[in-house]
């Protein structure tokens, strides 16, 4: 896979926001700090310009992106190569992922179950729409179980869901999730979220920079080690409906 596939398929399966601790404007005194009552962003179309940087044992990779995404349906990215060339389209939907590499006119398509198997943990639309905006990747309604403490500035939420164990740390000043990490029994692999730079977008708290960390195994028995970095410039909660243009050419090869 070249870089330029590898770069959609990461940002498809990873996107999120997250890193740092800076809280602008953001004043919710209406919480009850005694109970767990996580803060979700809501809306119907959202788009967002983002800045990212990928970073794995071989390659250092920098780049732009812009990402619309229809709520629960949805989302698409263009990611640019220099001088604003898109190097690749993707779209993400509820059964599939599909990836454009218009730098070598070829097409990419995965289903969730190639993915989970590919990254060692359950990947579906819902966990990649929660985790770009920092909403809990999985439901309170839907674990097999869930515990709640209360430490001195946030909640610790841990859930359990088949095999895999998720560890939530929701701030007591905003009742947002400020890291996550995931991990597979029986597994080396896991997964690490850390959400901050949070400002107000309309009424929401939204995380404004990111970083993820995914240790893997390859089939080797050698651990792949990836990090991504992302930085928002423009998020928008979107008024009107948006457009999500993906037309596959025919002379482009299916890998």
């Amino acid at each position: 896979m070249n870089k330029y596939s590898l770069w959609c398929l990461a940002l498809c399966v990873l996107l999120l926001s997250g890193c740092g601790k800076k809280f602008t404007g953001i004043n919710w005194n209406f919480l009850d700090r005694n109970k767990l009552e996580v803060q979700e962003i809501d809306f119907d179309y959202f788009s967002t310009k983002t800045k990212i940087r990928f970073k794995d044992n071989e390659q250092d990779l920098n780049t732009n992106a812009n990402v619309r995404i229809k709520k629960d349906s949805v989302i698409w990215l263009s990611v640019n190569a220099a001088l604003g060339i898109e190097a690749a389209r993707g779209l993400i939907t509820k059964d599939s992922m599909v990836i454009l590499n218009r730098l070598e006119k070829k097409l990419l398509v995965y289903d969730y179950d190639e993915l989970s198997e590919k990254f060692g943990m359950r990947i579906d639309y819902n966990i990649i729409q929660s985790a770009f905006l920092g909403n809990l990747l999985v439901d309170r309604d839907s674990v097999d179980s869930e515990d709640v403490t209360r430490q001195k500035d946030f909640f610790f939420l841990e859930q359990r869901q088949d095999s895999l164990r998720i560890q939530n740390y929701v701030s007591a000043k905003t009742m947002k999730v400020e890291k996550v990490m995931v991990v597979e029994d029986n597994s080396p692999n896991s997964l690490v979220l850390n959400y901050g730079d949070f400002s107000m977008l309309d009424d929401h708290a939204f995380p404004f920079s990111g970083m993820i960390s995914l240790s893997y195994n390859k089939g080797s028995g050698d651990l792949l080690n990836l990090q991504i970095t992302i930085e928002h410039n423009k998020a928008v909660i979107e008024e009107k409906p948006l457009r999500f243009p993906f037309n596959v050419p025919n002379k482009y090869e299916r890998l």
